[in-house]
């Protein structure tokens, strides 16, 4: 963070700057790529850690979805023996749905666990949407693109999905966000209601940014 920016969320942890001062100093260094570039460049060392923590739990989640993706097919095949519908029932999009906001209730409690302290209550799908849209967002858009993996034509699942996704958590916050042709339509479902706009390819990036200027001209 800019370390104007980092006083106010210190001077916030003690009690001495508002909450509304300390979500713009966040919102500051988050919206100041130009920043963000300069500290890649300075300190690119340091990313090591970043890529480390992030493709640990993505092999053991694509390992998760494998073993899904293995089972449907498996069921399908039954099905298809057998004149039955199993897999269509089991697997149905009301179903993925209902376990899309288990995961994001499971994975919010274990943060809040973390990072909080131990022995809370299970937090609602609800709440997580409206209250932590960048969470909330994360996790829904992976779970969504994992539909794939089921879909006529499967998708497999990829070691990249789950850094995609945990770049999704900035697209709440921002005017316009830069997702790969996979994943963007995931983000944009998940981000209509903060009006940001998802571009899926490079030569959407400036188009959107001038549509943007000239709405606010």
């Amino acid at each position: 963070m800019r370390s104007q920016d980092a006083r106010t969320l210190a001077r916030y942890a003690i009690g001495d700057a508002s909450a509304a001062e300390a979500e713009a100093a966040f919102l500051n260094s988050l919206r100041d790529p130009g920043w963000m570039m300069k500290w890649f460049r300075l300190h690119h060392d340091k990313l090591t850690p970043l890529v480390s923590w992030t493709r640990k739990p993505a092999a053991s989640i694509v390992d998760a979805i494998e073993t899904i993706a293995t089972q449907y097919e498996e069921v399908r095949a039954q099905d298809i023996s057998r004149g039955s519908s199993t897999a269509a029932k089991m697997f149905s999009s009301g179903n993925w749905s209902q376990w899309q906001s288990d995961l994001l209730e499971r994975v919010s409690i274990r943060l809040a666990e973390t990072f909080v302290a131990p022995g809370l209550p299970t937090i609602a799908a609800a709440a997580i949407d409206s209250r932590c849209p960048g969470v909330s967002t994360c996790i829904r858009t992976l779970h969504s693109a994992w539909w794939s993996v089921i879909a006529p034509t499967p998708r497999r699942p990829k070691p990249s999905d789950f850094p995609d996704a945990l770049h999704a958590a900035y697209a709440p916050y921002v005017d316009i966000f830069r997702g790969d042709a996979f994943m963007a339509p995931h983000v944009r479902n998940q981000v209509t209601r903060y009006e940001t706009t998802v571009a899926s390819t490079l030569a959407e990036v400036l188009p959107a940014i001038e549509s943007r200027l000239r709405g606010a001209g």
